[in-house]
């Protein structure tokens, strides 16, 4: 007997609504609490539903958006999305060539490891990490 499960659209669909739900704010009260502003470097890990977010909203607030990425045809989404640029991690070149460059990144995928992502911080840089499991970010660097 096997495991296997089966979800509708609109199942996925709903779920997909409520992790927005949950994720809009908590993005936009974090960015703004740790006082994202215009000009600010800003990293967005990947290109998930949250991430999305992340950078509609940290455009919005007049940040320049970098999203961080492992495929390259994520370029083309990230731009559309409204990002001024896109990095492909591969290798520990790609680290070193942006070292010391954002003041914020934020990671809200959920296997990502943080620590990878510390020698792209400034100096008084900071790292915000969702945790989907109690729905808050934490401030991990």
């Amino acid at each position: 007997m096997s495991d296997v499960h089966t979800f509708s659209t609109a199942a996925v669909q709903e779920q997909s609504a409520r992790c927005l739900a949950h994720a809009a704010p908590l993005v936009n009260a974090s960015l703004r609490h740790f006082g994202v502003r215009v000009r600010d470097e800003v990293a967005i890990v990947g290109l998930g539903s949250a991430a999305q977010l992340g950078v509609k909203l940290a455009k919005s607030l007049g940040a320049r958006v970098t999203v961080l990425g492992s495929l390259p045809g994520q370029r083309e989404e990230a731009r559309r999305l409204g990002a001024d640029s896109f990095i492909t991690l591969y290798g520990p070149d790609a680290y070193l060539n942006h070292a010391g460059r954002f003041r914020v990144i934020l990671n809200t995928h959920h296997e990502t490891q943080t620590e990878d992502y510390r020698a792209l911080l400034q100096t008084d840089g900071l790292i915000l990490k969702m945790d989907h499991s109690a729905e808050r970010m934490l401030r991990v660097a």
